[in-house]
């Protein structure tokens, strides 16, 4: 079954929050966007802006990325006028279970009832749909992310695995072999040195000293971020105490490193001038 990209509780806290609105605001707010109310079978409630949002919450596909995207512009334009820098009505528990919940999706929602897209997921996920056979353990590592986003080792945690899934994924796509056991600095090596990205070989731009240094800076924050995680401050291994001193810059800083790490091998592998298309 595949992944709803905007999760059924985050749409309950949505159709919630739409009571603040009128009907005839959340009727323009989806027709606008091509969507058309279709009641859905035993749900009942006694407000009849929360049914009407609901209608059309239900003629929505929610796995489709296109119709995900029409109808985000359409929540975003019920909720900008009863955002919190606007005219809330609600407690701001109302509001912030629903930014929660829709950030783990891997969307963000500012006060103004802005939304946008977690950066760094969005892109990976695109990028890793490009000519990839199975990228399933790519989306399963930025699932956790998105679903991590308030512990910051959980983050760290998962930010590690994502760079050693993307590393298995290309190798695999690359045909080379890959050992089940094989320890994460090994995987990093390889797969750049499979894609041409080892600072000691490349050539051309890649082989200028600046390109190289940089190419060599891409390993060595991959590597930071596994020793972070090793030494106890992300999730995988029991640590023997209760971790302190980690807060949210940390897992950004663990999310940042992961992101650079992968769009490189994900857009080095999908450049059709890429060196390893020039010297398989």
């Amino acid at each position: 079954m595949e992944r709803e990209i905007i999760s059924r509780r985050t749409r309950s806290e949505f159709r919630t929050l739409s009571t603040g609105s009128t009907l005839g605001q959340i009727d323009d707010a989806f027709r606008d966007e091509g969507f058309y109310p279709v009641p859905e079978a035993g749900f009942e409630d006694s407000s009849a802006r929360r049914t009407r949002t609901n209608d059309y919450l239900n003629a929505i596909d929610w796995t489709d990325a296109n119709q995900c995207n029409r109808a985000i512009k359409a929540m975003e334009r019920i909720l900008i006028p009863i955002s919190p820098e606007m005219s809330f009505s609600y407690t701001t528990t109302t509001w912030d279970v629903f930014t929660r919940y829709l950030r783990e999706d891997g969307w963000e929602i500012n006060l103004k009832g802005e939304i946008s897209p977690l950066p760094y997921i969005n892109h990976l996920s695109l990028l890793s749909a490009v000519e990839l056979k199975d990228a399933s353990a790519i989306h399963e590592q930025l699932e956790r992310l998105r679903r991590s986003q308030d512990d910051p080792a959980a983050v760290i945690g998962a930010a590690k695995e994502l760079i050693e899934s993307t590393a298995k994924v290309i190798l695999n796509e690359l045909n080379k072999t890959v050992e089940p056991k094989a320890k994460f600095n090994v995987l990093v090596k390889q797969v750049q040195a499979a894609l041409g990205l080892d600072p000691s070989t490349v050539s051309g731009v890649d082989g200028e000293q600046s390109t190289k240094r940089i190419l060599g800076g891409a390993s060595s924050i991959a590597f930071g971020l596994n020793e972070l995680r090793n030494a106890g401050h992300g999730t995988g291994h029991g640590p023997a105490t209760a971790r302190v001193g980690l807060h949210p810059r940390h897992a950004r800083l663990a999310v940042n490193a992961a992101a650079l790490w992968c769009e490189l091998i994900l857009e080095t592998y999908a450049d059709p001038k890429a060196p390893w298309r020039q010297h398989p």
